[in-house]
């Protein structure tokens, strides 16, 4: 879809035919806070917005193509596995299901775009710019949540960002775990997920879109967006005010939901909480709503007249999605990393620090980079001035700055019923040293490299069972665990881009073909994504040897692997 209004400015343009950069994107969001007739043109996006949802039935069909696909700009995330992973179509048409695949990510696209818009136009006159203080703090634990791994301060915080899952503020900036929030500071979650711990030991959970004012340490402002509430022992009193409501928690977990007209839902999962007008003249004992275990409500209007609702468990979250967390390497003396020592990762809600000899490595058995000629690359090994023979080494060492990349691709995946489709077909086949036990949360983590010109999310690709059971299917992965935006993302060691000359159609080629190597001058980063097997349609027990691996030929960007390992059978 190509939009060729030409009142529009050439960068709302470009931001509507995805073709942006991230430099037009600061450059755009600059502007935005300035230029009235630019925010102007941003609310016919909105229209446009509305016109296409009612032309196409979007909503069902891109929430399980896309991250978070906000739709109304206001719609809650979505399931935990639904958030990161996109699935192949089941259609008995692959053309018509390739097209309507593309029209569905790119109305997903622009709904979310308008959905951000909204909320930045929305709090642009009413909010300062979200701010973190400087200072080192850490987060409170247990036995259930991530270990923090970022400097101590010896000071207690008021309110500290315990954990953030893909997480970006207004500002463009990922939070950094660890640290604590400037109190009194209005700050606009525009996608992911964080966790904030309270001095009196109340947790939440915030999910995007959002806006959200922490006031102290035992009490939290949520203007918009969805928030989970735990109050233990002791924490009872924690109070988050709503434009129009204040809720009271009495010891209990209960879900918030604030509306873009700030009516609230509230929904107790056990315990006790209390919701009130914010309104003086209507703050008396009648007004008081008292909800118990599995009580809900919805509060409506400047009085915050409540009315019951139906309950829903699932409207509260109470952990974050299984993922990648952090990992550890080697530092060269200018603190680039080289060699992985360890890599830790949630699954199923615990928590798991593996060293490097605790994985099962993964070794290159067949690699093709024939693709469509447009996006065909002969650069296909990157490593040290000395290659090593076989040069497949550079995939299955234990360095992040080598690897074999640049596979070819497919928009959708290829199936594959055998090792000899996996030679013919583009991509790339891994076989690891010994098979990977399908349990709950990610079992395998995949690594590739990337710079600030690529696409911050990290470069999609596809995950392919081998064989014809009809039960297995293919995933495609969207969104990194470990982005461009991640702080835990490491910045790399120098290595070496070797181009091949033609493309590599077998690995015997790879092997053979001339290269010449060329230091590169840019800066990556190593980022990575967990693949729960789970997703691909097998069953908790089930064990896997070898996968296939496609680029998802989304654009001009071709994934980049430089480490795919798995977790071992705990």
């Amino acid at each position: 879809m190509n939009h060729t209004n030409k009142q529009l400015h050439p960068l709302i343009e470009s931001l509507l035919n995805d073709t942006i950069t991230s430099q037009e994107h600061q450059m755009l969001q600059e502007m935005l806070k300035h230029d009235e007739a630019m925010r102007v043109q941003y609310l016919k996006a909105i229209d446009l917005d509305s016109e296409l949802r009612r032309k196409f039935d979007v909503r069902s069909q891109a929430e399980s193509q896309c991250e978070h696909s906000f739709l109304t700009g206001l719609a809650a995330v979505g399931q935990d596995r639904n958030d990161r992973h996109s699935r192949w179509p089941q259609t008995s048409n692959p053309v018509s299901s390739l097209n309507h695949s593309r029209k569905v990510m790119l109305l997903t696209a622009l709904l979310s775009i308008a959905a951000s818009v909204f909320l930045a136009l929305w709090v642009t006159e009413r909010a300062k710019r979200p701010a973190m203080l400087e200072d080192k703090s850490i987060a409170a634990q247990s036995s259930n949540r991530v270990q923090q791994v970022h400097p101590i301060d010896s000071t207690p915080p008021s309110v500290v960002l315990s954990n953030a899952v893909r997480a970006t503020f207004f500002d463009g900036l990922s939070p950094i775990v660890g640290r604590r929030l400037e109190l009194n500071s209005e700050h606009v979650l525009q996608s992911g997920i964080v966790e904030l711990t309270f001095d009196c030991g109340a947790i939440t959970i915030i999910e995007s879109p959002a806006v959200f004012r922490p006031i102290s340490g035992d009490k939290l402002a949520v203007t918009m967006g969805r928030c989970s509430v735990h109050a233990p022992p002791g924490a009872e009193g924690f109070l988050i005010e709503t434009p129009f409501a204040n809720v009271v928690d009495r010891g209990t977990r209960f879900a918030l939901q604030v509306n873009e007209f700030s009516d609230a839902e509230v929904h107790v999962i056990e315990g006790v909480a209390e919701v009130s007008p914010k309104e003086t003249a209507s703050n008396s004992a009648d007004a008081l709503t008292r909800l118990a275990v599995h009580e809900s409500s919805a509060f409506t209007g400047e009085n915050a007249k409540a009315s019951k609702i139906e309950f829903r468990q699932d409207s509260y979250r109470s952990q974050l999605p299984d993922r990648i967390i952090s990992y550890q390497a080697t530092r060269t003396k200018d603190d680039r990393v080289e060699e992985l020592e360890s890599i830790m990762v949630q699954r199923f809600g615990k928590i798991y620090d593996y060293s490097l000899e605790q994985l099962i490595r993964a070794e290159l058995i067949s690699f093709n980079s024939a693709t469509r000629a447009a996006y065909t690359s002969d650069l296909n090994i990157v490593g040290p001035l000395n290659l090593s023979s076989p040069r497949r080494i550079c995939f299955s060492d234990a360095s992040l700055a080598t690897g074999i990349v640049n596979p070819g691709g497919s928009v959708t995946p290829t199936r594959v019923g055998s090792l000899k489709d996996c030679e013919e077909a583009p991509g790339f086949t891994v076989r690891f040293t010994e098979p990977v036990v399908n349990e709950a949360g990610p079992d395998i983590v995949f690594f590739e490299f990337q710079t600030a010109i690529n696409p911050a999310v990290g470069d999609p690709f596809h995950v392919i069972p081998i064989g014809m059971n009809a039960s297995l299917r293919p995933v495609t992965i969207m969104n990194y665990d470990l982005n461009m935006r991640s702080p835990e993302a490491l910045n790399l060691a120098p290595f070496y881009e070797y181009k091949m000359g033609k493309p590599i159609e077998r690995l015997i080629d790879l092997e053979k073909v001339e290269c010449k190597g060329r230091l590169s001058n840019l800066t990556f980063k190593a980022i990575c994504v967990g693949i729960d097997l789970s997703e691909m349609g097998y069953a908790n027990g089930d064990s896997v040897q070898e996968l296939f691996f496609q680029d998802a030929n989304e654009d001009s960007n071709t994934v980049d692997p430089v480490m795919i390992c798995g977790f071992p059978n705990d």
